[in-house]
């Protein structure tokens, strides 16, 4: 889950048997040491950066992972990353960037709530919207 508030993950985490949570930078969680703001996983062989933001941050930790260095380096395979509130998948530099959405009901940019699953066995990333039930955005890796 890529923020914005740590608790915005109770609409979702039932669906599903894990959820990593990384915290949106006005959460009070991000000033947290506790809590990481980001994060590099591998799943299946595919390295992924997760992240709430898609670049630093001014409330970032100095140490925190700098999501532009990450990619630029290519360090990282895929990058999760919300912030924006906007579904959307997109190929940079061969990297796989993706936004899931957002999961409020009533969000200022007009897009419906919405979460991404990303199957690495199937090589599938799903972008579902949470009212409607369908998929709004799909790749093939």
């Amino acid at each position: 889950f890529l923020g914005d508030e740590c608790e915005d993950i109770n609409h979702v985490k039932n669906l599903f048997k894990s959820c990593i949570l990384v915290p949106g930078v006005f959460c009070v969680h991000y000033k947290d040491r506790n809590t990481p703001n980001r994060l590099i996983k591998e799943f299946n062989g595919v390295k992924v950066l997760i992240t709430h933001t898609p670049i630093s941050h001014e409330n970032d930790f100095a140490d925190d992972i700098k999501p532009e260095e990450v990619a630029r380096d290519k360090k990282v395979d895929m990058v999760f990353y919300g912030h924006t509130h906007i579904p959307k998948i997109e190929q940079k530099d061969g990297i796989v960037w993706i936004n899931p959405g957002h999961l409020k009901k009533g969000d200022k940019r007009g897009f419906n709530p919405s979460f991404g699953i990303v199957d690495f066995d199937k090589k599938e990333i799903s972008i579902i919207d949470l009212f409607a039930s369908n998929v709004i955005y799909q790749m093939k890796l």
